[in-house]
């Protein structure tokens, strides 16, 4: 037996701040509004992605990666767990899974993982639902 060695967190050195940038000029029902963000996707910087920390499942849909240039069906693994609420009232099973890497951050500031996603053929107002699984990965809570 030996003793555990600890050993920091991948970024638990880097403080995160916020600034009035970040911040909205008028909320008139504060808290009542998604988190959406715009990462960069493998390579490709996607404008509406929703933060569902509610959310078991990251979700991307086919037409994203097709949008990408992706040929996503070479990287599909199976995938048969139905997922719900998505679209009101209506199972979906996903097509596949896929792994991609998303930056969150700036050039000077920028963390980057591999995230693994049900891919769905569907259009929601979304490129991109990331759920707990990724916030894990990130480190991340989504504010209340």
């Amino acid at each position: 037996m030996e003793p555990a060695i600890q050993r920091p967190l991948k970024y638990s050195e880097v403080p995160v701040s916020f600034s009035r940038e970040d911040q909205w000029t008028n909320f008139s029902e504060p808290g009542k509004f998604s988190l959406v963000l715009d990462p960069v996707v493998q390579g490709s910087k996607l404008t509406r992605i929703l933060i569902d920390g509610g959310s078991g499942l990251n979700l991307i849909l086919a037409s994203t990666l097709r949008k990408m240039g992706l040929n996503y069906k070479s990287l599909l693994t199976p995938s048969k767990a139905p997922f719900y609420d998505i679209i009101p009232g209506n199972p979906s099973t996903p097509i596949g899974t896929v792994i991609v890497p998303i930056t969150f951050g700036t050039e000077q500031n920028f963390q980057t993982e591999h995230i693994k996603f049900e891919v769905a053929d569907f259009e929601p107002s979304y490129h991109t639902i990331l759920g707990r699984p990724a916030l894990a990965k990130f480190m991340a809570v989504q504010p209340c």
